[in-house]
């Protein structure tokens, strides 16, 4: 299993749209500025998700943590046991098409910029994607004495994703 994201595993994450992605490089190099946005990815975001070129879940607008885990046919990836205990809302899964390459990032940075967001290292091949926003808050001793995360609170989101074939993938059931 790999584990991605800064400071342990975790990664922030920005969105001004309220959206994040998980999107392939591949197939949306040619965007470069809004109207190509708003005709490839916004416009068409259905079938994208459809053909597995893109999976978005959605909050609010913010800077979030997310844990992305990736498994493998015989280790599949899962939420681990405090994840689990504070699981809130759960998508998926959802049919990702890999070419060798993922991104993460707010909806509004697909295909605009390579260097906004996590960059996910991701064989080429098809892929189950479960995406888990994380209740930490609900975690006593969450937050520091300034009302800040604490350095060991849950990410926001947890990422799990696994080959689309994979026995004892976590499909984010309770």
């Amino acid at each position: 299993m790999i584990e991605l994201g800064a400071d342990g595993g975790r990664g922030g994450v920005v969105t001004d749209a309220g959206f994040f992605a998980l999107w392939d490089p591949a197939k949306f190099h040619e965007i470069d500025d809004f109207d190509s946005w708003e005709s490839e990815v916004f416009d068409e975001l259905e079938d994208h998700e459809d053909a597995g070129a893109i999976v978005s879940f959605h909050d609010a607008d913010g800077v979030y943590q997310l844990v992305v885990r990736i498994g493998s046919a015989t280790a599949p990836a899962r939420l681990d046991e405090r994840e689990a205990r504070y699981r809130g809302t759960v998508t998926g899964p959802h049919l990702f098409v890999s070419a060798g390459a993922a991104m993460i990032s707010g909806i509004e940075y697909v295909g605009d910029s390579q260097d906004v967001g996590l960059r996910v290292d991701l064989p080429a091949g098809r892929w189950s994607v479960v995406v888990t926003r994380i209740d930490w808050e609900s975690e006593p001793d969450s937050r520091d004495g300034d009302g800040k995360p604490s350095p060991n609170a849950l990410p926001d989101f947890v990422v799990v994703i696994n080959p689309e074939d994979a026995a004892g993938a976590d499909t984010g059931s309770r």
